[in-house]
């Protein structure tokens, strides 16, 4: 009851309030009123449509049949889809059908991704009334939304396969990454030698989030050498690193990548463990 009562009480400041903000409520217990884009109603699924456009690009006057009135706007990030991004989704949590004489308000989570399976999400909040047979968006308000904790790849490589330069962008990183590291057939031949041990977020995280890995002998639980790890952000996605001497083809001796994520910074921040992989060791 309690947790319902949350929910009516975060959606009626959505509608209330027009404070996009709001709708973070979504990622502690508030459950979205439709989880894809296809089952919502065909308004809010033409309004959700014209916000993941213009999210994209730059600002734009009219979509299909929505019109943005004068000075409306939300976030151009055009960066995102010279990347490659394109809509994939998105979930309802706010909704009011329009009538000629009463305007619509639509609120959702809008998500996007790419080639190389990284996801970048949106919160979205518009305010519209009827024009003819369309609607004009007469109020826009866009921010990034943040994954309470972000999926990971963990790639393995060696260290002098690692530019000393800064390699750019995050997706070039990620390619980077993925051609240089060991893949399972390598694992056989790979000599004893310094790898360089990258964590990859592929979610926008809050910013101050940060990564972190332990690498242990033990597979269970969290604790680990986490000395050597430096973490950093990449345009929101969070990398960390760590760099030490590995001989994958040794058998017997298993060796753990722990990767531990921490949300945000300040007081109350803890790390939370997000996934272990094996870098030696897969005789045991």
């Amino acid at each position: 009851m309690k947790r319902a009562l949350q929910k009516i009480a975060i959606l009626a400041l959505v509608l209330a309030t027009g404070c996009v903000q709001v709708l973070t409520g979504a990622k502690t217990g508030v459950e979205p009123l439709v989880r894809d884009f296809d089952s919502m109603p065909v308004e809010a699924a033409t309004i959700v449509s014209a916000m993941a456009v213009q999210t994209l690009t730059p600002p734009l006057e009219e979509f299909g049949s929505v019109t943005f009135a004068p000075g409306v706007q939300g976030l151009s990030e055009t960066g995102l889809a010279k990347e490659g991004f394109g809509f994939t989704g998105a979930a309802l949590f706010a909704f009011s059908e329009s009538s000629a004489n009463r305007p619509g308000l639509t609120a959702a989570e809008i998500e996007y991704t790419d080639a190389l399976d990284r996801r970048a999400t949106f919160l979205a909040r518009a305010e519209y009334q009827r024009a003819g047979e369309g609607y004009e968006v007469t109020r826009l308000e866009v921010q990034r939304s943040y994954a309470d904790a972000p999926k990971v790849r963990v790639f393995v490589v060696p260290a002098s396969d690692i530019p000393a330069k800064s390699i750019g962008s995050h997706a070039q990183l990620t390619a980077l990454l993925a051609d240089k590291a060991l893949s399972p057939a390598d694992y056989g031949n790979a000599s004893r030698r310094a790898y360089a041990v990258f964590a990859v977020g592929r979610d926008w995280v809050a910013p101050g989030s940060e990564l972190d890995i332990a690498i242990s002998a033990k597979k269970a639980g969290r604790s680990g050498y986490d000395k050597a790890t430096k973490s950093y952000m990449v345009n929101g996605w969070p990398v960390a690193v760590t760099v030490g001497e590995i001989d994958p083809r040794k058998a017997s001796e298993a060796l753990y990548a722990k990767v531990l994520f921490r949300r945000g910074s300040g007081f109350g921040a803890v790390s939370q463990h997000v996934g272990t992989y094996q870098l030696a060791g897969f005789g045991k």
